[in-house]
């Protein structure tokens, strides 16, 4: 949460804001276009805020989405544009995730669908947290004869070795199932 205070400060929160992330699924974006997902998280500031409520009674649309209705109603009586904040994650990957856990990259701000289109052990990464610090879950350490640590979710050998650790596994399906409105 330290972490997500902090970036959040770097914004301008007397000015109108509208921070969040994209959806990981092209199809997703397709569908539902280039707006603020909202189980990435949507951040809106007080300025934007006091905008927004001035017209909400002409944009509630209680069919469909709640952050398409938000986005609309943003794009169509105020000026200000989405922020993409890359630290969010709307994390609309069907399947196994695993490969988005143990890319060793920065540790996301926040995860959306964790709990439900697949499982990611929450408590243990808060709990390397308290003993480590913030930015030490899924940190990937390369350990002797190709094995990897992932703090807080595993230790591996990949059956192919990974000619780049900067690239990501793709173990999730494909397709990312159905659009969800």
């Amino acid at each position: 949460m330290t972490n997500l205070v902090q970036r959040l400060a770097t914004y301008d929160s007397t000015e109108p804001q509208y921070i969040g992330a994209l959806a990981e699924n092209f199809m997703q974006m397709y569908h539902g276009n280039y707006m603020v997902y909202g189980g990435a998280e949507t951040f809106l500031s007080t300025p934007l805020v006091q905008q927004f409520n001035v017209v909400f009674h002409t944009c509630y649309d209680s069919k469909g989405a709640g952050d398409r209705m938000i986005a609309r109603c943003i794009y169509s009586h105020t000026t200000t544009k989405r922020k993409w904040e890359h630290g969010l994650h709307q994390l609309d990957l069907r399947g196994n995730a695993s490969g988005f856990y143990e890319s060793g990259r920065t540790l996301p701000l926040s995860l959306h669908h964790w709990k439900s289109w697949f499982h990611a052990d929450m408590i243990a990464l808060r709990k390397v947290a308290a003993i480590c610090g913030e930015p030490c879950p899924l940190r990937r350490w390369q350990l002797p004869d190709d094995w990897y640590l992932i703090n807080g979710l595993f230790v591996v050998k990949y059956s192919v070795p990974l000619q780049d650790s900067i690239f990501m596994e793709q173990t999730w399906d494909n397709n990312n199932g159905s659009i969800r409105g």
